[in-house]
């Protein structure tokens, strides 16, 4: 998650938008709201953020605008960073809420909302948003080790073998990553399903995880291969070869049938063999040959923009721990007037 500079953090508009979501310090009133003001709480005009000011007194409480901002100033610099991130991302996902994506998306999104509003009202930041779907990883071996134990099992560990496939298991790897997955409607016109349950929970955890936080910076990003497992290749495996077919004639044939016939003969293995989720077991490669990697791969999907999620989860750690560094010897330094 990227931090805002440092001198967009005392923008008075950015602090008067907080106010609007913080609960007040004199009573149990959860945000300031200015008298006839519109229902919808993320509709601020820029006339209004300019003329409000940090004395007007709130419909709700009748307390001052600034006294909604008390519990702030013992708030660490970054911490309130984090939290104008997240009220945009409110602000971001109540927009989408009018569009017309598909009815599985916007379902997350007004969850995904409603959560980061109440985080924010009560002034939590510590990057773990709540979510009715659990928390990463899924599963007790990942898409990335499962990967690896099949290349090594497949080769039977021949150094020439695993050469030969390694560069196709990282190119799975990538795409499989990077890939979109077709909302429940359109995936049942492509082919039937067998397990509509586990599908859409699967879809569910994506969305929140992995696909939302490519617009919406303050939620922590995740990569596919490490936090789903066997039971997301199984379910899903069939409708990615599609994809990957409907996509061919943009490909070289031969990218695109090494890709197809790797994630068949690995779904073979799931139905037939459990030694390679064996979470207890990753099998070793041999010195010299490296294992398949994400960054190794090259995505079929080069025509969409998609996110790079390794690098954006590594950034995303990095913001985290830079955050709580400064956040021991940084303090906020809150203007009087409130």
């Amino acid at each position: 998650m990227k931090l805002l500079p440092e001198g967009e953090l005392l923008d008075e508009k950015s602090w008067k938008k907080l106010a609007m979501h913080t609960r007040c310090s004199l009573c149990h009133c959860r945000g300031w709201k200015l008298m006839c003001d519109s229902e919808n709480p993320f509709v601020i005009t820029s006339a209004f953020l300019d003329d409000v000011l940090f004395s007007t007194p709130c419909e709700t409480c009748r307390h001052s605008l600034g006294r909604h901002l008390d519990r702030l100033r013992e708030k660490k610099r970054n911490d309130v960073r984090k939290l104008l991130f997240m009220m945009s991302d409110a602000e971001k996902m109540q927009e989408r809420l009018i569009g017309d994506e598909p009815s599985e998306i916007l379902q997350i999104v007004k969850q995904t909302q409603r959560t980061l509003t109440k985080e924010i009202t009560n002034g939590s930041c510590e990057g773990l948003i709540a979510s009715s779907f659990g928390f990463p990883p899924f599963e007790p071996i990942s898409i990335e080790d499962i990967v690896s134990n099949f290349v090594v099992s497949k080769s039977s560990g021949k150094q020439k073998e695993l050469e030969n496939i390694v560069q196709t298991a990282s190119n799975f790897l990538r795409t499989i990553n990077d890939w979109n997955i077709p909302p429940v409607k359109i995936m049942q016109e492509k082919l039937l399903c067998s397990n509509l349950l586990s599908y859409r929970i699967i879809y569910a955890r994506w969305l929140r995880f992995c696909f939302l936080p490519k617009k919406h910076e303050s939620l922590r990003p995740y990569c596919v291969i490490k936090i789903f497992g066997r039971k997301f290749l199984i379910t899903l495996l069939p409708f990615f070869v599609i994809d990957v077919k409907e996509h061919a004639s943009s490909l070289k044939d031969q990218v695109a049938g090494k890709l197809i016939d790797f994630a068949s003969d690995l779904r073979k293995n799931l139905n037939c063999h459990d030694s390679v989720t064996d979470s207890s077991t990753i099998l070793t490669f041999p010195e010299g040959v490296s294992r398949p990697t994400l960054k190794r791969g090259c995505s079929i999907w080069a025509a969409e923009a998609h996110l790079d999620m390794a690098a954006d989860f590594l950034e995303a750690d990095l913001a985290f721990r830079e955050s709580e560094q400064s956040n021991s010897t940084a303090h906020l330094d809150m203007r009087r007037e409130f």
